[in-house]
């Protein structure tokens, strides 16, 4: 009896929290979204207390089914309870592990394609004469406008930023301009 006591205490929590969603309460004037952000248009604001289904948690915005529809609502709208900051807090360290897991592949696969010494470049913002174009997008992100110019030497492109002209021939960065 015991053992089977320990293993359903141990078990329960678990079920519970690998749990892909959540019964909740929205609060009275919860405001439901179209999408999971503040400007959202706005579907709905309830009149009264609606029992829902939480899924799907996007930063502070929750998708939920209440009532045979569905929408976005901030976390204030929803009624406190324990089990719900369980599911908050499992959601936010699945999302940051899963964010941490993607951004280790990335730093790998571009340490593998460009070598170290140019990747620390890369993510300090700094550019060089011989980069490509596909490494000043990662250093400096899209530039605000590209003129380009096309012959028979090949493509020819300047890049605009804010402060900064780069000049490109044929996908490597030959000059700069400050």
């Amino acid at each position: 009896m015991k053992k089977c006591l320990f293993i359903f205490i141990i078990l329960i929590p678990t079920i519970f929290f690998s749990q892909d969603s959540i019964n909740i309460i929205l609060r009275e004037k919860a405001v439901i979204r179209d999408s999971p952000i503040p400007t959202g248009k706005i579907i709905e604001v309830l009149e009264v207390k609606t029992n829902a289904v939480g899924y799907d948690l996007n930063e502070d915005y929750l998708k939920v089914k209440y009532n045979d529809k569905i929408g976005f609502t901030n976390s204030l709208w929803i009624d406190n309870n324990p089990n719900f900051v369980d599911y908050i807090t499992l959601k936010k360290a699945e999302i940051k592990s899963k964010y941490e897991s993607e951004s280790k592949k990335k730093e790998a696969y571009y340490i593998r394609k460009f070598g170290k010494k140019k990747y620390e470049y890369i993510i300090s913002g700094k550019y060089w004469i011989g980069m490509t174009t596909e490494m000043a997008l990662l250093s400096l992100g899209a530039p605000k406008k590209i003129n380009e110019s096309v012959g028979s030497w090949g493509t020819h492109q300047q890049w605009v930023y804010d402060n900064r002209y780069l000049y490109f021939e044929n996908g490597i960065l030959k000059s700069y301009q400050n």
